[in-house]
């Protein structure tokens, strides 16, 4: 959930920087990036389940 309200937080942040320097590509991908943390985020908070953790696997190579 952190990561969720940090990629809103930052991705609002983003576009609104972008859009009063009238960059509106970034400004829209910053907004849009932001619109999906923030879908996240609530998304989380209606379920109130922490989003699965990241677990690491070992791949092993079996060249032949």
């Amino acid at each position: 959930m952190t990561y969720a309200a940090v990629n809103a937080v930052c991705g609002l942040a983003a576009g609104v920087a972008a859009a009063l320097y009238g960059a509106w590509p970034s400004a829209s991908a910053s907004l849009a990036w932001a619109a999906v943390g923030a879908y996240t985020l609530v998304v989380c908070l209606r379920r109130k389940v922490r989003p699965a953790p990241v677990v690491a696997v070992e791949c092993s190579s079996s060249a032949a």
